[in-house]
């Protein structure tokens, strides 16, 4: 399979538009559920070629979309891979696609692995412009993508006062608010874990879940699902009203 893997990557450098789309897809198609292919691409330099492709004006969103989901799958492989990911320049690559529809989820999944495999990952993202773009995926998708926004933004706060304060800033405490009152149980959960983060550590976002009713809506959720993200936030918002000043 190194042989074959050479030569895709050769084709993915310099072929025309339409063998450089099939030589993805081929790629896709070998390093799916192989960790042997996925080290052996990683090994000939097949992050920066795919990066380099994605970030050409020429390459179409479908094509760019399949290179998200080959970096997530990378990503997720060992965090050696995705540090090559944040070296190569991939993480302003799928910040940006998670912009697009057709590659959002698949962009989502990537940032989420690089961000567990290290602060340096997680740095990266945040850099790049990430916290603010998935508020904007927030407060525009749909339940689904809104839920993977949600549990990626609870990651890059965990842990991180800065980052907590850029999620504040960026006006993500409403938005995590609403997809925890109306969305579907695996969204609301991971918005739950996301107030439950800063909640703990933020007074800002604390005064500012109490507000906009939060306190509510997460005892709604601990009562009608057990939810022990809900709980959790509730009790830090609890202690803190009864704090002495």
């Amino acid at each position: 399979q190194a042989g074959g893997l050479t030569t895709l990557l050769q084709l993915v450098r310099e072929g025309t538009a339409e063998v450089r789309a099939q030589a993805v897809s081929a790629v896709l198609n070998l390093l799916q559920g192989n960790a042997d292919n996925q080290a052996a691409w990683v090994e000939v330099g097949g992050i920066p070629a795919l990066v380099g492709l994605a970030w050409d004006a020429t390459t179409s969103m479908e094509v760019r979309g399949a290179i998200a989901k080959i970096l997530g799958m990378l990503a997720k492989s060992s965090p050696a891979s995705a540090a090559t990911v944040v070296q190569t320049g991939g993480v302003g690559l799928l910040v940006r696609l998670t912009q697009d529809p057709s590659a959002c989820s698949h962009a989502i999944f990537a940032l989420r692995h690089v961000a567990v495999s290290s602060q340096e990952g997680k740095a990266a993202i945040v850099q790049s412009g990430g916290i603010a773009a998935l508020v904007r995926l927030l407060q525009q998708a749909g339940d689904e993508i809104c839920g993977f926004a949600a549990g990626l933004l609870s990651t890059l706060a965990d842990g991180s006062p800065k980052n907590q304060a850029a999620l504040v800033a960026e006006g993500g405490v409403l938005p995590l608010i609403s997809l925890a009152a109306l969305g579907s149980p695996d969204a609301s959960r991971r918005a739950a874990a996301a107030l439950e983060v800063l909640a703990l550590n933020s007074a800002e976002a604390r005064g500012l879940i109490a507000q906009a009713g939060g306190a509510q809506v997460l005892a709604r959720l601990v009562q009608e699902r057990e939810c022990r993200h809900s709980a959790a936030a509730l009790q830090h918002l609890t202690a803190s009203a009864v704090a002495p000043p």
